[in-house]
C-alpha cells in the first residue's frame, strides 16, 4: 500500500486538488484530508477489492454526526448532481460514525491495476471535494447553533 500511496500523491500533487498536498503516505487502508470541519474527513479508501472515496464523519458525539449526516442527505440531488454519480449514503446504524461514500470494483492487489486506480482516484477526488465543501461549510455553521448531550448524544433544545 505505501508504494500505491507514494504513486497516488505523487500525481494528485500535479492535480488541481490541493487537499492532500500535506498528507504523507502510510501502511494504513486510507489516507484522509480535513474538510475544514472537525472530524469530518476526506477518505481514500484502498481496499483488497475495491476502491472509493469518502467523506467520513466520526465526531466524539454522535449525535453531531447524525445531525450533520441528516443536513448533508437533506442536500443529496444537490450533492450527487456536482459528484455525478449516486452515492452510497450510510447511516451506520450502531455506531457513532456515518459514511457517504463512492465505490468501484478493483484487484487492489495486483499492481498492474494501480494506474487504473490512481486515474479513478484523480477523477473523483476533485468530483467530491466540489460536491461537498459548500454544504459542508454552511453545515458547520448550523452545527454551531446546537446543542448536544455529551452523554447521550442528543440533541439539546
Amino acid at each position: 500500500r505505501l508504494g500505491f500511496w507514494e504513486q497516488l500523491l505523487d500525481v494528485l500533487k500535479g492535480s488541481p486538488c490541493n487537499l492532500f498536498d500535506n498528507i504523507n503516505p502510510g501502511k494504513d487502508h486510507w489516507i484522509s484530508a480535513g474538510s475544514g470541519l472537525s472530524a469530518v474527513a476526506y477518505n481514500l479508501i484502498f481496499g483488497k477489492k475495491a476502491v472509493r472515496v469518502e467523506v467520513y464523519l466520526s465526531r466524539t458525539n454522535g449525535g453531531e454526526n447524525t445531525f450533520v449526516f441528516e443536513r448533508l442527505q437533506e442536500q443529496k440531488d444537490e450533492i450527487e448532481d456536482i459528484f455525478g454519480e449516486a452515492m452510497d449514503w450510510q447511516p451506520l446504524a450502531g455506531k457513532k460514525a456515518c459514511r457517504i461514500c463512492f465505490g468501484q470494483e478493483f484487484d487492489g492487489y495486483d499492481q498492474q491495476n494501480w494506474e487504473a486506480m490512481i486515474k479513478w482516484f484523480n477523477d473523483y477526488i476533485p468530483k467530491l471535494e466540489a460536491a461537498f465543501k459548500g454544504p459542508i461549510a454552511e453545515v458547520s455553521k448550523q452545527l454551531k447553533a446546537h446543542s448536544f448531550d455529551s452523554a447521550t448524544g442528543n440533541q439539546l433544545p
